[in-house]
């Protein structure tokens, strides 16, 4: 999986961008921008970052550049976003052509080379990722930035990304405002609506139980198509019953197929079903009803559950025995018992030892 750190939209190529978390081939943490295919929401690696510390941890997209804040002492950086390219370097001497792939933020500076936006959090100390987010308003041509650090005020930068003037509000203590947008025109619009491609369901496949119940689901792609009436139906309704709303119940042991439709669209989802026969026994250490607990025989098919003997015995470890149908058992003390669970007669075997059982296995 991966932890998300902020989202941007670059409204010139209708890109989503996310910088996020994640762990490469190797299994370490590394940052990484990637970006989001709106209609799938698949997510397509752009590149990574040397460290999660130089990743964009805040991120906005003005006039078609991504700019962002990084997580400690921060100014204001821009994100490169191309392709894989080719950079001369000089090793002890050794001059070679390198292919680069992982892309450090480039940090905005002014004529004479000082960083803009010079912000460092109370104390020096990290802002946190997930307490940071950062705007681009249209209306007024200014990148807005909110953070919460550990201690200290959260504050919100102006900054006016034409010269990179900035101004600082204060907001009040411990105030975190960890989703900052801005609403253009006429407020926050979805996307046209399109036709259903596909329906994608919760899951294509299900292993049941006789008896047990699921419920499915059924979502559009693209995801901002109108979605009508569902139509769900079972090929065998002896093994398996949907209702309406895609709740499905096993009713017997067998296969089906579960369809369901929307307008010209339809998906499937096999369902199996199983019988579990036979019996098991337990010790129910918690019955009240006695100074011990009690055997008990539990039915799986049903998973009702029966009573059979109140235990002579306070047992902390058990296992039966499939060769002569007697349970061998543990107290607290370290003695060893033979119980017959049909007859209840308990037999201490031996003298009792000085470890203590934790659990047994036949």
């Amino acid at each position: 999986g991966i932890s998300v750190a902020d989202m941007a939209f670059d409204e010139t190529t209708g890109t989503m961008y996310l910088s996020a978390k994640a762990e490469n081939d190797w299994g370490d943490v590394v940052g990484c921008l990637y970006t989001i295919d709106l209609t799938t929401g698949e997510l397509n690696l752009l590149h990574t970052y040397d460290s999660t510390y130089d990743m964009p941890y805040a991120m906005t997209v003005a006039n078609g550049t991504i700019y962002a804040i990084k997580n400690y002492n921060s100014g204001l950086f821009t994100v490169y976003t191309g392709e894989p390219y080719e950079v001369e370097k000089d090793d002890y001497g050794y001059t070679y052509t390198d292919t680069v792939e992982t892309y450090n933020l480039v940090e905005v500076t002014d004529a004479e080379g000082n960083a803009v936006v010079p912000v460092t959090s109370a104390g020096g100390e990290a802002i946190p990722y997930y307490s940071q987010s950062m705007t681009y308003s249209k209306t007024d041509g200014k990148i807005y930035w909110a953070y919460y650090s550990y201690s200290g005020t959260p504050e919100l930068f102006v900054i006016d990304p034409t010269d990179f003037s900035y101004t600082s509000i204060p907001f009040a203590v411990d105030s975190e405002y960890i989703g900052l947008l801005t609403l253009e025109d006429d407020g926050f619009t979805l996307p046209e609506a399109e036709t259903i491609d596909q329906l994608v369901l919760s899951t294509e496949s299900l292993l049941l139980m006789e008896g047990e119940t699921v419920q499915l689901t059924a979502s559009p792609l693209p995801w901002n198509a109108p979605m009508g009436a569902l139509l769900w139906e079972s090929s065998d309704e002896s093994v398996v019953i949907v209702d309406g709303d895609g709740v499905v119940t096993a009713a017997s042991e067998g296969s089906a197929t579960i369809t369901v439709t929307c307008g010209e669209v339809t998906t499937y989802c096999t369902v199996n079903v199983v019988r579990i026969e036979g019996t098991l026994y337990a010790y129910n250490y918690f019955n009240a009803s006695g100074s011990y607990g009690d055997w008990i025989s539990v039915d799986l098919a049903t998973m009702g559950m029966e009573s059979l003997y109140m235990s002579p015995v306070d047992f902390i470890a058990a296992d039966y025995n499939g060769h002569n149908g007697k349970i061998y058992g543990y107290d607290a003390n370290g003695q060893a018992y033979c119980f017959d669970p049909f007859s209840g007669e308990c037999v201490a075997i031996g003298a009792p030892v000085d470890t203590i059982p934790m659990d047994m296995a036949y």
